[in-house]
């Protein structure tokens, strides 16, 4: 297959570079975005967990306190 060049126009050229410049940004920014979003969802199941062992102590108590009350 012969390769021939390809010719470009100028304004072309720069809008095209002007384009995937735009496009290299905002895959910057979406993976800013989705880092941020795994920061916070790690963030909320650690303050889920917290509140389960929360949960837990207090259930783990009034079963202590309705033992030694009612038992």
């Amino acid at each position: 297959m012969d390769e021939k060049p390809i010719f470009v126009k100028i304004d072309a050229y720069e809008d095209i570079r002007d384009i995937i410049n735009i496009v290299k940004k905002k895959i910057s920014e979406a993976r800013g975005t989705l880092d941020r979003i795994h920061q916070l969802c790690h963030e909320e199941e650690s303050e889920l967990e917290a509140w389960q062992n929360e949960v837990e102590d207090v259930e783990k108590r009034v079963s202590t306190i309705d033992k030694s009350l009612f038992a």
